[in-house]
């Protein structure tokens, strides 16, 4: 999913909805498992690409905003973000809001 940001602002709601969005598909496939007997529904599939996708805008925001990797979050061995998504995903808001380089 690729939101329309014409500012940080924009980002920032997008992050809002989504995060939104998110807890109504986890409840929804929590719904779907109680009556299917623990299997999984579309909900849980829309739930965990919705959680990818908000992971790596959020960690591309927070770096926007001026905080540390450490700061955002600690991933377990085997589940460090994709760097290149967060690179493209930080060019393509700079980009769109008139700035000229990513932050170090």
């Amino acid at each position: 999913m690729n939101p329309i940001i014409n500012s940080i602002h924009d980002l920032k709601n997008w992050l809002k909805d989504t995060a939104q969005q998110i807890r109504q598909a986890r409840a929804e496939s929590k719904e779907f498992q109680r009556q299917h007997n623990g299997s999984y529904g579309s909900a849980h599939s829309k739930q965990v690409y919705l959680s990818w996708d908000y992971r790596h805008y959020h960690i591309a925001y927070c770096e926007l905003r001026g905080r540390e990797r450490s700061e955002i979050e600690r991933p377990k061995k085997g589940n460090e973000p994709d760097e290149t998504r967060i690179a493209s995903i930080k060019d393509a808001i700079l980009a769109s809001i008139g700035a000229t380089k990513t932050p170090a």
